[in-house]
């Protein structure tokens, strides 16, 4: 009787456990159609980018060729002039009045050379004494192109049309041959001067387009490669590159800076 009731129990039991067992089937992953997996986004490239800086076609900084003192300046900071204008002027007193010396030098030695010639024909004198005339005024006239030289110096005078950047030495300061006075741009359209990786020279050639982003305006230019450096630095793997602004840009200055797109390659 004991045995046959402990039969009942195992199996109601085991069937029991059975039927609590639940079977867990593989779910399939859905399939994607042809259309989806087109529309489906892809990461963007990066875009190869530098940067840059503004430049002007010459710029220099004009020194005294003379020693003396500085008189005045003729331009502000800031301020435009054309080629040839004068800019800064010395005390050339002494000067000038070499120059007035040699003049009178020179018409002294012109009259005696005339009168000279003019005995000589008449067989009044010899050609020695006439030659040593002709001589006299040449050394007058040699005497005249210096202190004209010199006195040219007592002006600065622009190499170039362009803009004042700043005047370097102040009024009345006594200088000597070679100090810095002013420095000066010149007028014209603005190159650009990037530093780029040199492994872009695979794509990047003379005429090639890019944009630049200008930082102090905020306003975006379309500019093109007007040359490329001709050597390329071995510790840092940049080649220099110059380009040149399409049509024209309002507003921009040389030192201004920004970011130079060239887009995806």
């Amino acid at each position: 009787m004991n045995y046959t009731m402990f039969l009942l129990f195992f199996g109601v039991f085991f069937s029991g456990s059975l039927s609590a067992v639940e079977v867990v089937k593989p779910v399939a992953k859905p399939q994607m159609t042809p259309s989806q997996m087109k529309a489906a986004p892809v990461a963007a490239s990066k875009s190869d980018t530098t940067r840059f800086i503004t430049k002007s076609p010459q710029e220099a900084q004009l020194a005294s060729q003379m020693s003396g003192r500085l008189l005045r300046f003729l331009v502000q900071d800031g301020a435009t002039f054309r080629k040839g204008d004068k800019l800064a002027e010395f005390d050339c007193a002494e000067r000038q009045a070499q120059m007035d010396r040699a003049r009178a030098s020179n018409d002294k030695a012109e009259k005696t050379e005339v009168s000279q010639k003019q005995l000589r024909s008449m067989k009044a004198i010899s050609d020695l004494d006439y030659e040593i005339a002709a001589a006299s005024l040449r050394e007058a006239k040699a005497d005249v192109a210096i202190a004209q030289a010199q006195v040219s110096q007592c002006f600065i005078q622009a190499p170039y049309a362009g803009r004042v950047v700043r005047r370097i030495a102040n009024q009345y300061e006594n200088m000597t041959v070679g100090t810095p006075v002013i420095q000066i741009v010149e007028s014209g359209p603005l190159r650009l001067d990037l530093l780029v990786p040199s492994s872009w020279l695979r794509w990047l050639k003379k005429g090639s387009v890019f944009s630049i982003h200008v930082d102090e305006l905020g306003v975006t230019y379309q500019a093109t490669i007007t040359s490329i450096g001709a050597r390329v630095d071995a510790a840092s793997q940049t080649i220099d590159v110059r380009a040149g602004i399409s049509g024209q840009a309002p507003g921009m200055l040389p030192g201004m800076s920004g970011t130079a797109d060239f887009g995806v390659h």
